[in-house]
């Protein structure tokens, strides 16, 4: 069995923390990430290079769970279409999930 490692940076990990546990602990929030990875023999690396933060009305406040705009995933999607990344989800899980 492989091994997964995640590398990311403080600052960017100190970032991401602050949009996944925004509504933490009762609600759940996601964001999207440019990742890239690598594939060894006994790991896989993904390397977390930058955060696509969601805008006003990307994510639906309004719920608890995790409701994305199409737009927002569309605007994601498209923005590394053309580079050599990956698209990650990140998301977080409200208290004693």
């Amino acid at each position: 069995m492989k091994s997964l490692k995640i590398k990311i940076s403080e600052p960017m990990f100190r970032k991401l923390s602050e949009q996944l546990f925004s509504r933490y602990p009762q609600s759940e929030w996601a964001t999207f990430l440019k990742c890239g990875w690598s594939e060894g023999d006994e790991s896989l690396v993904i390397s977390v290079r930058d955060l696509i933060l969601p805008g006003d009305g990307d994510l639906d406040a309004t719920v608890d769970s995790i409701s994305i705009d199409e737009a927002y995933t569309l605007r994601s999607v498209l923005g590394i279409e053309n580079e050599k990344w990956a698209l990650g989800l990140g998301h977080s899980h409200p208290e004693g999930c």
